[in-house]
């Protein structure tokens, strides 16, 4: 997949991320252990001490704290080779049992919490065609698998915004209501996001898997679709010069605009922006666009200097969600928790920081189920 930017960490992230992935309590097993061994069999000598450890990843990533996070890499150094052995593609035998497991209650349970028949997870089981399933946690590895297909499932066919899919994301993905205080600096952090998220909720078995099939089951599930670059306007030139992610989500920035701007127009006229937002923010995008048109001759709709969190004030406030929004995303909570969940990605897509699994997951999950309330599907 050229397009998939999963693929595209760095070692050294892989490395860090394994890391805290394994630190005393282990919140969950290593998810990619070939590439850990990699970096070890390759740099015995930078990892042989502590202090050349932080020396190193100090020199190659910059982060803070790696002195901390380098100090209690020694354990899951020591657990590579079991690492590595601990996930397979299961055989027959294995698959019809996993296949049975699908009866017993915890397996009911995520399958009804998704409206999920049975035979969909069967379908995806014997579709991986890459190492997946973790022998000393088959149960983690299973019910990881199902979320993902689940949570494709129901965002693909169900309303997004309904109390079913609301109630069942909140489940695996964890609860986002807010108020939620960001720090964007620790959130550039990957071991702070990580633990982040698992302390919102977030279930560390989703991405409890090798690279290649964690890409694998995001497919099967429908939440990963390549993106189409057939255009070769100057805007869509602009979108192939950025990385994946931050494509993504210029993608679905430039599309939420339009459709602001677009069904404000049509309840409002073309003036809504003098009525229908807080004159600070109103104040701030004109200021940004007499800097546009100072230094250069191209004069855009003024919606297009709004920021990432302008998006959420303005649907949300009460006069445009009684009139406007309100039948497109049914819930305030609902649709808040989906932006909270994208600032963290987005912030780390804009500050140049490697995406982990769990930013990735959030970013589809969110742009697609945002994307189907506006009808942009």
């Amino acid at each position: 997949m050229s397009d998939d930017f999963f693929r595209k960490t760095t070692q050294t992230e892989i490395a860090l991320q394994n890391i805290v992935r394994n630190l005393d309590p282990l919140r969950s097993l290593v998810a990619d252990q070939s590439s850990l061994a990699r970096l070890v069999n390759q740099n015995g000598k930078m990892l042989g001490s502590i202090t050349n450890a932080q020396k190193a990843f100090e020199q190659i990533r910059g982060l803070p704290n790696i002195a901390e996070l380098a100090s209690q890499s020694s354990m899951t150094i020591a657990r590579i080779p079991d690492i590595i052995r601990q996930f397979e593609r299961p055989e027959t035998g294995i698959l019809r049992e996993l296949q049975n497991s699908l009866a017993q209650p915890m397996a009911l349970e995520i399958l009804g919490r998704y409206s999920l028949k049975a035979s969909a997870i069967n379908q995806a089981i014997n579709s991986m065609n890459t190492p997946w399933l973790n022998l000393q946690n088959q149960i983690g590895s299973i019910s990881g698998l199902t979320e993902l297909q689940g949570i494709g499932h129901i965002v693909e066919n169900m309303p997004s915004y309904g109390d079913f899919v609301t109630s069942a994301l909140r489940n695996d993905l964890g609860d986002w209501r807010g108020p939620l205080l960001f720090d964007p600096a620790k959130l550039l952090v990957q071991t702070n996001r990580t633990n982040f998220y698992f302390e919102r909720g977030f279930d560390p078995n989703l991405t409890n898997f090798p690279v290649d099939a964690f890409s694998e089951g995001l497919e099967l599930s429908g939440l990963y679709e390549p993106i189409s670059t057939t255009k070769s306007d100057e805007t869509e030139a602009s979108f192939m010069r950025t990385n994946d992610a931050h494509d993504r989500l210029m993608r679905f920035e430039f599309q939420l605009r339009i459709f602001l701007d677009k069904e404000m127009t049509q309840a409002f006229g073309p003036d809504w922006v003098k009525h229908r937002i807080p004159s600070d923010m109103r104040e701030s995008w004109l200021s940004k666009k007499k800097r546009d048109l100072a230094t250069e001759n191209q004069d855009r709709a003024l919606i297009s200097y709004a920021d990432f969190t302008d998006y959420v004030t303005i649907i949300t406030r009460k006069d445009n969600w009684n009139e406007v929004f309100g039948v497109f995303f049914i819930r305030k909570t609902s649709v808040q928790e989906s932006f909270l969940r994208l600032f963290p990605v987005r912030i780390c897509t804009m500050h140049a920081r490697p995406i982990t699994r769990e930013d990735a997951l959030y970013l589809l999950v969110e742009i697609k189920r945002m994307n189907k309330a506006m009808g942009l599907a």
